[in-house]
């Protein structure tokens, strides 16, 4: 599949040590022999490069066709080429599959296989993930609608309806139905509504509903944490919009990146400091805060320094080698044993924005469907209520194949009727038109 590409590199090396030569040195002066050998030797060089380091093998052909950067030498292919260039992207399909992970996991009481073998339970590396891609868009979506207002209504309206609509279906069909309670008690107990509107304040998370002794929805505690990072972002944002002199945009990237690396600090040493001092750290401050707070300023300093990252197939299989490498290394007296842990962390958002990129009409077809990922977060928990309840838990594999139908369909509902159009809803409001100050 890469023929093309392989073969203008073989005739460019042709015309140098082939039959042209012979022409060439008959007809022309001999340094302009050299002049134009030489640039059709590197010429040739630069393409079997690009094919070898930068190109992913099973896509060539798509990918020359519809993204000619595809093709440039790998200094040139950056994060920064390829997003602002690729008008389609595999991030719906990434956090579908994020999404299912978290159901997954939780179709396990104790550790499921990833957990087994990486470490990692399926739902943490999956809002790892979330994490992850979220910290990407939504920085660049701060930096890209030139106003803190359109940044936050954006926000809110890309969280809060679907949030509304799960908590007030679950509280009334599958609470209704799980209750000990009379259907008069459960109705008028305040708990029942708090349910609804205290999640969708996406300030504090409650989980339980009256008659029910296990929690309804375990899956929302994630949400404040990832408004949290929003609220970091709009501070930024206030500084850049309402008082430019302040902070402009380069000093608020600078900002950015250093939060980022702090937070990645913060998070290693608790990782591998000694125990005292992890101990005391998590004392103010709690593993899951310092965990999302890397990941997401981790994908918000890619978006800043995009045009700097390159992105190849050689990085990805290094860093893969490293990461199965690094769960053999382990260290004492520590918060965290295994070396897995950091590599994990620092190198999980390149991969995923490698593969966000990975141009293939097959994935990216995906998009035609929709971003059902927020449905499925929010509805899988209480549908595996639902499900072990109704006695078809009798597995982990089971209660999972029985869950994920019935939640896919209620996440089509979510995106194609509340959703989506909620989303339309942002063009209400008109960003001005003029950016701030550089």
């Amino acid at each position: 599949c890469f023929i093309p590409g392989l073969s203008h590199g073989f005739a460019s090396l042709r015309s140098v040590v082939g039959k042209r030569m012979t022409a060439s040195l008959s007809s022309k002066p001999a340094y302009r022999f050299m002049v134009q050998g030489s640039a059709r030797l590197w010429s040739g060089l630069r393409d079997l490069q690009a094919i070898i380091c930068c190109t992913p093998m099973n896509d060539l052909l798509f990918c020359a066709h519809k993204n000619k950067t595809l093709l440039e030498p790998i200094w040139m292919r950056t994060l920064g080429n390829i997003s602002s260039k690729a008008r389609d992207n595999n991030f719906n399909l990434l956090r579908f599959i994020a999404a299912t992970m978290v159901l997954f996991g939780h179709s396990y009481s104790s550790n499921d296989p990833l957990a087994a073998y990486y470490q990692v339970p399926s739902h943490h590396m999956a809002v790892d993930i979330f994490f992850a891609i979220s910290g990407f868009l939504v920085t660049g979506s701060l930096f890209a609608r030139h106003s803190l207002i359109a940044f936050a209504l954006a926000r809110l309206l890309r969280l809060v309806p679907g949030i509304f609509v799960s908590c007030a279906i679950t509280a009334l069909t599958v609470g209704l139905y799980l209750t000990t309670l009379p259907i008069s008690d459960y109705l008028k107990d305040t708990a029942t509504w708090s349910y609804v509107w205290v999640n969708s304040m996406l300030l504090e998370t409650q989980v339980n509903l009256p008659g029910i002794d296990v929690g309804m929805n375990g899956s929302l505690w994630t949400i404040p944490f990832e408004v949290r990072m929003y609220a970091i972002l709009a501070v930024v944002g206030v500084a850049i919009y309402w008082w430019p002199r302040l902070l402009n945009i380069k000093a608020a990237q600078i900002v950015i990146v250093l939060i980022a690396i702090s937070a990645n600090i913060g998070l290693m040493m608790i990782a591998y400091a000694p125990v005292a001092i992890s101990t005391k750290m998590l004392a103010s401050v709690e593993l899951s805060y310092w965990r999302f707070l890397a990941m997401f300023f981790l994908g918000a300093a890619f978006y800043i320094l995009r045009h700097r990252i390159p992105l190849s197939i050689v990085i990805v299989a290094v860093l893969c080698g490293l990461i199965y490498w690094s769960k053999t290394v382990y260290f004492q007296d520590t918060g965290n044993n295994s070396l897995f842990f950091g590599m994990y962390s620092l190198t999980l958002p390149y991969l995923v924005l490698y593969f966000a990129y990975l141009p293939s009409r097959f994935l990216q077809g995906f998009n035609k469907i929709g971003d059902y990922s927020y449905g499925i977060y929010l509805y899988a928990f209480p549908i595996q209520r639902l499900t072990e309840h109704l006695g078809l838990a009798t597995s982990p594999i089971t209660w999972f194949l029985w869950s994920f139908p019935l939640t896919v369909a209620l996440a089509a509902f979510s995106w194609h009727i509340v959703e989506k159009p909620a989303l339309q809803l942002k063009n209400l409001y008109k960003a001005p038109a003029v950016a701030p100050r550089e």
